[in-house]
């Protein structure tokens, strides 16, 4: 199964708070503040590992300009791979057809779709999977894609580009610097789950990261790996919940995004860069926030080479627009605890239940922006509102690693964000599991039954 992965940790004796040692099997001096703090040393070993990421780069999910320019501009960015269009743009397989999972599974490169009860369960029995179901079930199962723009919301080459390297990252830190992941995956004896959102784009990105966290060559008998994928229902996408399951939670989240509105009004800036692109595709209405849709298509247009966008237009204004969407959403999802808790309640709840675990389990969730924005919502808490935090990159990863002491058996979280450690708990980058539980407590939904309305289906 799993190898053992240790890091040399300091223990203080009274007031001082434990400093970690992350670097493998380095030792390090404690600092302490108080005359009768002596530290001694002790090992702590990698016991669970649980990761958020973003899908990769996309073509946009809203049209600016009309069908046949929309499909003329994004098919041929459309990833190689997973494309259902031929290369004079035309779909290879009828509408609806071209989101079923049929379709998508047959251009997987080593997963499966599968779902439980509770995907979050990872124990329990799958009830369906993929590569043993029949062509009709397959058929009959279709991801919550564009319908009426099929080529707009799909994963394009730079997208699987972006999610093989995260899979390459991976492999390296927990397969060959951590060993906390074998170096073959064996379906028959593995703690990796992996669960995803019902979207062609994260079912994608999911494969592009497998695919080189366990080539094909690294994986016994060839083994196609699970992926747990919410058919309807998700907490992982805050987006969805609050316009298609919650009542409570879209009532809560119209009244703080209309706040938000009124708090970020000043920022003329944006109201006129906004304006700029709406003129040059002339747009006089969305089906949507009008910040969120030229958002979306710029972020879109700007990564991607031959796409039309308005002259002048460049990374220095999506940065702009990136930054007031981020103050727009942390608010609009985090204005007070009860909406934190609504927009992310369950997931924290479902997490933390597996970190406290003696399972040694790495679980990835393959999912969207706002779902990393509730993350670092729930981190860094009411701060995140006077913080200068970007919009979260396609591609972008949260780890969160939990660490166990070998004398007293006492657990420690790491939050890293790409790569790199986040100082969130007052400057250092790791909080006992305890400490996390107690400053998620009043966000966690364990009991979804009693806490939500009755006619909501969450």
């Amino acid at each position: 199964m799993f190898g053992k992965a240790w890091f040399t940790l300091p223990l203080s004796i009274s007031a001082c708070i434990p400093l970690f040692a992350w670097q493998c099997r380095r030792r390090y001096t404690a600092r302490c503040d108080g005359d009768d703090c002596e530290p001694q040393w002790t090992a702590a070993e990698l016991v669970h590992v649980h990761i958020f990421h973003r899908h990769g780069q996309r073509s946009p999910w809203y049209p600016m300009t009309g069908h046949e320019d929309e499909k003329a501009t994004w098919v041929p960015h459309i990833s190689k791979q997973y494309s259902s269009f031929t290369h004079d743009q035309q779909q290879s397989v009828p509408s609806p057809h071209i989101h079923s999972w049929q379709n998508i599974v047959d251009k997987l490169r080593g997963i499966s779709l599968a779902y439980k009860h509770d995907n979050w369960d990872t124990n329990a029995p799958k009830i369906f999977d993929s590569s043993t179901a029949s062509y009709e079930s397959l058929s009959a199962h279709l991801t919550t894609d564009n319908a009426e723009h099929p080529f707009l919301g799909q994963l394009t080459d730079k997208g699987v580009a972006e999610l093989e390297r995260v899979g390459s990252h991976l492999r390296n830190r927990y397969v060959s610097e951590l060993q906390f992941l074998p170096a073959e995956y064996d379906a028959t004896d593995s703690n990796l789950h992996y669960h995803s959102t019902n979207m062609a784009r994260t079912i994608q990105s999911a494969d592009c990261v497998l695919h080189t966290l366990y080539p094909m060559d690294t994986r016994k008998h060839g083994a196609s790996i699970p992926l747990h994928v919410d058919r309807d229902l998700t907490y992982l996408n805050p987006g969805r919940m609050s316009r298609s399951f919650c009542p409570r939670l879209k009532e809560k989240a119209d009244k703080n995004f209309q706040h938000a509105i009124d708090v970020l009004s000043t920022e003329h800036r944006i109201e006129h860069l906004t304006d700029w692109v709406m003129r040059h595709f002339q747009v006089d209405e969305v089906p949507h926030r009008d910040i969120d849709v030229v958002f979306d298509a710029m972020s879109c247009r700007l990564s991607h080479d031959n796409t039309e966008r308005p002259h002048g237009f460049e990374t220095e204004h999506l940065g702009q627009l990136g930054r007031y969407m981020t103050k727009l959403h942390t608010i609009g999802m985090s204005l007070d605890r009860e909406s934190l808790k609504l927009f992310w309640g369950n997931v924290i709840f479902k997490m933390l239940r597996l970190m406290k675990s003696e399972d040694r389990r790495m679980v990835v969730s393959s999912c969207h922006d706002n779902s990393l924005l509730c993350v670092l919502c729930s981190v860094y808490g009411s701060d995140i509102h006077t913080m200068h935090v970007e919009w979260p990159a396609y591609g972008s990863f949260i780890v969160f690693e939990v660490w166990k002491t070998a004398d007293d058996g006492k657990k420690y979280v790491k939050v890293l964000y790409n790569g790199k450690p986040l100082k969130a708990f007052n400057g250092q980058d790791f909080v006992s599991l305890q400490q996390l539980e107690d400053q998620w407590k009043d966000i966690s939904v364990d009991d979804e039954s009693s806490y939500f309305q009755e006619d909501c289906v969450c």
